[in-house]
Order: C-alpha cells, then structure tokens, then sequence
C-alpha cells in the first residue's frame, strides 16, 4: 500500500495531506508518526480512521472535512491533549467517544454529538473554554438542561461567535439563561421550546420547526439585526408587537409559515424604521397586509416573494418607498397586477418571474420621468400580451423577457431611444414586431445620446431578421 510505504520512508514527517486522494482507510503505521503535528485527510473515502491515531500525542491539527463515510473516530481519542483544531464539518458521525473534555485546547469543534450511553455527555464541554467560532450541539434530547447545561459552562465561552442547539425528539425544557456572548443562535424542531434568553449581543437568530410562541420573547432581543423565521407553527401572523423592540432589525426572512396568511393584522412594520431587508416565501399569503395605511418601513431597500401562491395583490403605496432599490416577485401564479409607479422612485431592479396570472405592467413604467430602474427582467408570465403605451425608463441598461408566450410587442425606439440599453434578452415571445434599430456608427460617435448596446440576444422568426440592420450591431439570433 502507498500509504504505508510513506510512512515507513518519511517517519519524521511533522505535516501530512492526503486531501482528496482515493482513500478508504489508513493503516495501523500512521501511530509511528510522532511528530507528526498536522494531518489532512479531507475529502477522501475514509470509514473508520485507525485505533493508533489516538497516540499522536504531537498532532495540533487533523482536518476530516466532507469525509462523508467516516462513521466515528477513535475510542481513546482523548489522549490527543494538544490537539488545537477538529474539522470534522461535512461528516455524519453518529456519537463522540467517551473523555473528549480532555481536549481543553481544542479553538476548532464545528459540532458536538451528546450521548449518555457509552459516548460523551455534554459535561466534556466544560473545559473547552478555547472554542472559537460555530458549535452545533446535537442529541439534546439527552440532557437534563438544569443539571447538565450548567456543567458544560457554556456562559464561559467567550470565543463563540454562534451556537446552533438540535434536539432530535420535543423537548419540553429551557435553553440556558444566559449565552451573553453569542451573536448567532440557531434552535432547530423545538416545537415545546416557549421562550429565548436575553442575549446581550445577539445579532443573528435562526428558528426552524418551533412554535409560534417563542416569537412573544423575541421582543427582549434588541440587538437582533437578522430574523430568519422557518416552518414556525402555528403562525397566522406575526404578533404585532414583535417589531416594537427590535429596533435593530434590518434584515427579515419568513419560509415554509403554512398558516401565515398575512404578516401583520394590525400594527407592526410601520413602526420599524431599521427594515431593509424583507425575503418572503413559501408561505399562505393573500396579502402583505389587511389596512393600505401600514404599510413597509420608509428605510426598505430589498423585498423578495417568491412560491407565494395564493398572494393576489401587493401594497398599492409599494413603489413610493424612496429607498427601495430591489425588488423580486417570484412565483406568485395568482398576482394579476403590480402596484402603480406614479411617484419618484429609487428603484433600480425589478424582477418579475412565473407570475402566470400578470396581465399587464404598471402604466407609470412607461410614463414616470422619475424613475431610476436598471435592470428589468420578465421571465414566465403567460398572461402578459402587451407593454402600455410609452417609453421604458431611460436609465434602463439591461432588459430580460422570456418565456411570455402571449406578449406581442415591445415598445416603440426602445433601441433608439433607450441610451442607457446595455443589454437585450428576448426568448419565447410571440413578438410580431420588434423595434427598429437606427444605423449609427457606434465608434465614431462619443456622444451621450449614443446607443450603448453590447449584448442583442433574441430567439425570434425570419421574418423579424428584416427589421435589423446587421451593420449597426452584432448580433446573435436563434429560430423559434
């Protein structure tokens, strides 16, 4: 075996990678290694790493990322006191062998598997006062939080930038009280879990698979600047004081809530002024919100919904957001319109996509003078025939339609009066028309009233090939 040979060759070697190589085990040899102080074996085949390992008394660093078919690690793997890094992300051990609280310098342990038969309690936690980054601990299931939780001295463990907590079964108990240095906090399938800590720093907090009514003491979490909300029970909507203490809150994302049929029922995200970021989907939605009065926070930069099949109309105020710059609509087969853009406005992106039911686009699309949009892109809305009468913005540099089986025409000198076009996308249209391009020699010119036109990329019939002017472009065509 090569490996073996290495090993009896090289016996002084103080680094070893195997990163990536076809292996799918190591041999008893690798416990010669002495002074071996660092070993990569990430990315390989392996399944159980040798007994022998546990006696590299020397190694700082071993590194088992995506070593997907290793099941466990060795039994005495304790003894190895000046190991400083762990890397096992990637991988699907089922248990931690006993005396892992030996490894007091560990800094790296990406996650901890917590088992009362045979394996590590969480109690091994204790002395790792070193870990430093992201800890997931797993099988939860396992420990009385009261007795136990205390004796890991997580309250310690001041290097810990986020904790992820997973129990496998419900757990009817609490997490502990106080976590005063984390700033990220995942709880995964803790559907009995009713309440979060005060976490003094907490900026990013992750609840999947929880009831709705841990949302009431998220309210305490004033420096929470990130919410991400998935497949909580329960939730018809969000409890409308939740956003009056999270003044911190810029960034809100809502997936996978089958009962959330509007996002606030009374008053809410109107009084939260630091929203600038709102990602919605999968989700019940008819509407964002019952009263046209409460609208979205006047700071809002980004809103994404997408997979929200029952969502019929958006805010008829949406676009008089002057900081709103992106916005995305997604997969919504039952929205007919968007709201009108009849005052000035920020945006710079709007996507719209596998809107079946879209009928038309805003008539102040074609009409605002005030409007600074860049990028459009239309991609699946079956229904949409036709653009209102006008010109598309001039600041417009990139324009995307496809798959809009019904849309007959575009607007009229949109390539001769659209300066700004950079880029033009037209696939599976039924366009009996297209807008005349107007020979210029694009080189000789350095004026702004230039066309600017880099990319023409149109699936379309022969009989619209006559209306271009191939001298004035170069462009790429392909039959329909």
């Amino acid at each position: 075996m090569a490996t073996s040979k290495l090993i009896k060759t090289f016996t002084r070697l103080r680094v070893l990678s195997l990163k990536h190589y076809k292996i799918t085990k190591l041999p008893d040899l690798i416990g010669e290694l002495k002074r071996l102080r660092y070993l990569d074996l990430s990315n390989t085949s392996i399944k159980v790493l040798p007994e022998s390992i546990a006696t590299l008394y020397n190694l700082l660093t071993l590194l088992l990322q995506d070593c997907r078919y290793l099941a466990e690690l060795p039994r005495d793997m304790g003894n190895l006191v000046n190991l400083r890094d762990l890397d096992i992300s990637g991988t699907d051990l089922q248990q931690f062998p006993p005396h892992m609280g030996r490894l007091k310098n560990l800094r790296t342990l990406p996650y901890f598997i917590v088992s009362r038969d045979g394996g590590s309690g969480i109690v091994e936690l204790k002395d790792m006062s070193n870990l430093q980054g992201d800890l997931c601990i797993r099988g939860l299931e396992s420990v009385d939080i009261e007795k136990d939780a205390v004796g890991a001295n997580l309250l310690h463990k001041k290097y810990l930038n986020k904790l992820v907590l997973e129990w496998i079964s419900d757990f009817d108990d609490t997490i502990p009280k106080s976590l005063d240095s984390l700033k990220s906090l995942e709880i995964s399938n803790c559907i009995e879990l009713s309440w979060i800590p005060c976490i003094a720093q907490i900026q990013n907090l992750v609840l999947v698979g929880c009831d709705q009514t841990i949302l009431e003491t998220v309210v305490d979490l004033t420096s929470l600047e990130k919410l991400l909300l998935h497949k909580v029970l329960k939730l018809k909507h969000l409890p409308n004081e939740l956003f009056h203490g999270l003044t911190a809150l810029s960034d809100l994302e809502i997936g996978n809530c089958d009962e959330l049929t509007v996002l606030f029922n009374m008053f809410g995200l109107l009084c939260n002024t630091s929203l600038k970021r709102l990602k919605i989907w999968k989700c019940s939605l008819n509407l964002l919100w019952p009263e046209e009065e409460y609208g979205l926070p006047h700071l809002l930069e980004g809103l994404e919904i997408s997979d929200c099949m029952n969502l019929t109309s958006l805010p008829e105020k949406l676009h008089s957001l002057k900081s709103l710059k992106t916005m995305k609509i997604i997969n919504c087969p039952r929205l007919v319109a968007l709201p009108e853009m009849d005052s000035p406005s920020n945006l710079r992106y709007l996507q719209i996509k596998e809107c079946e039911a879209l009928q038309s686009l805003p008539k102040g699309l074609m009409h605002n003078e005030n409007l600074s949009l860049e990028v459009l892109e239309i991609d699946g809305c079956s229904s949409l025939k036709c653009f209102a009468k006008g010109e598309l913005p001039l600041t417009l540099q990139k324009l995307k339609i496809t798959n809009c089986s019904n849309l007959n025409d575009l607007p009229a000198g949109l390539l001769s009066k659209n300066t700004c076009l950079e880029c033009l996308q037209i696939s599976g249209c039924s366009l009996t028309s297209f807008p005349l391009i107007f020979p210029r020699p694009l080189q000789s010119s350095s004026s702004d009233s230039s066309p600017r036109l880099k990319v023409l990329e149109a699936s379309t019939t022969s009989a619209l090939k006559s209306c271009f002017s191939g001298e004035a472009l170069n462009y790429n065509f392909s039959e329909s």
